[in-house]
């Protein structure tokens, strides 16, 4: 048995469709406080995974999971190591 807690960091590979909904769901909140700045996509390497808290990927995506548009590719990637920031280029 694999015990998973909703805290994990886990990685996924979202789809086109997750990539919209993430962008579509800021902007929702964007026309109710515009002051959250300018959108900034998911962090994803160079093969495409980006890393979550499992808890934030299911709050953001759990909607979509039993559509025909899935968010994020079916494998999951659990106990990964936290993304390296962007580094500040000035």
């Amino acid at each position: 048995m694999l015990e998973f807690n909703i805290n994990y960091l886990i990685a996924v590979r979202l789809t086109d469709a997750g990539r919209a909904e993430h962008k579509r769901q800021y902007e929702e909140l964007s026309s109710i406080n515009p002051n959250m700045g300018e959108y900034v996509p998911p962090v994803e390497d160079i093969e495409g995974w980006s890393v979550w808290k499992g808890w934030v990927l299911f709050k953001t995506f759990g909607h979509m999971c039993s559509s025909t548009h899935q968010p994020f590719e079916a494998t999951i990637r659990v106990g990964v190591a936290p993304p390296n920031p962007p580094k500040r280029v000035d």
